[in-house]
C-alpha cells in the first residue's frame, strides 16, 4: 500500500500512551496530512545508493525501513523553544513511533541505476527538506483546527520544531535489508559490476 495520512495518523494515535485532549485528533491528521505529501515529493526526501549486478541500465525499488528514534524529536522540540516536561515527551514518542512505524509498512522508493541493469540496490534518506515540512504542518494544522477555535497548546513555532525533528528521523532511513532490487531497463550485459542509484524518490 502506498504511503497514507490516515495510517501515519493512527500509528501516532495507537503509540501515545495517554488519552490526548480535544485536539489530539486534529494534531495527528495534520501530522498525517503533513508528512505523505511531503514524503512523497522527490524536491522534498531523496535518496541515493549503491548497486551491484549484470551491467548496463535499470530501475530500482525496494522498501524503505525507518527506525522510531524518540530522542531526536524530544531533541527538537526543546532546541526550538518549547518546554520539555512529561507530556512534551510522550507527544514526541508517539509521533516517532507512529511515523516511523507507519512508513516502514507501507513506503517505497524507486528511481534510475546507472550502472547495473539488474541486481541489488542499498540506498538511504540523504536529503528531507525540514522547511517545506515545517510549512506543511502549519497549514494543515490551522486548516483543521479552525472549527474548533484554534491550534491549542501547538503553536506554529512548536510544529516547525516538530519538523525539525521528523526530518532528522527520516534521513535515517533507507533500504529495508533484502527488498532493494535493481530491474532492466534496456540491455542487459553478459558482465557484472557495480554502479549506483544516484536520484531514488519514496512512492
Amino acid at each position: 500500500m502506498p504511503v497514507s495520512n490516515q495510517d501515519i495518523s493512527s500509528s501516532i494515535q495507537l503509540a501515545a500512551t495517554f488519552p490526548g485532549g480535544n485536539i489530539w485528533d486534529i494534531f495527528c491528521d495534520s501530522i498525517g496530512d503533513a508528512v505523505a505529501s511531503w514524503i512523497t515529493v522527490p524536491a522534498n526526501v531523496k535518496l541515493m545508493g549503491a548497486t551491484a549486478g549484470a551491467t548496463g541500465a535499470g530501475t530500482v525499488q525496494g522498501k524503505l525501513l525507518f527506525p522510531p528514534n524518540p530522542t531526536m524529536l524530544i531533541q527538537a522540540i526543546r532546541s526550538g523553544g518549547s518546554p520539555g516536561g512529561n507530556t512534551t515527551d510522550r507527544v514526541a514518542t508517539a509521533v516517532a513511533i507512529g511515523i516511523a512505524t507507519s512508513l516502514s509498512k507501507t513506503a517505497l522508493y524507486t528511481g534510475p541505476s546507472v550502472g547495473v541493469a539488474t541486481g541489488t540496490d542499498i540506498s538511504r534518506v540523504v536529503y528531507a527538506n525540514q522547511l517545506v515540512l515545517g510549512t506543511l504542518l502549519n497549514a494543515s494544522l490551522t486548516g483543521r483546527s479552525t472549527a474548533r477555535g484554534g491550534h491549542g497548546p501547538y503553536s506554529p513555532a512548536f510544529m516547525f520544531s516538530l519538523a525539525s525533528g521528523i526530518s532528522s528521523m527520516i534521513l535515517q532511513g533507507g533500504t529495508l535489508p533484502g527488498t532493494g532490487v535493481v530491474v532492466p531497463s534496456g540491455p542487459v550485459a553478459p558482465m557484472t559490476g557495480v554502479g549506483t542509484s544516484p536520484l531514488s524518490n519514496v512512492i
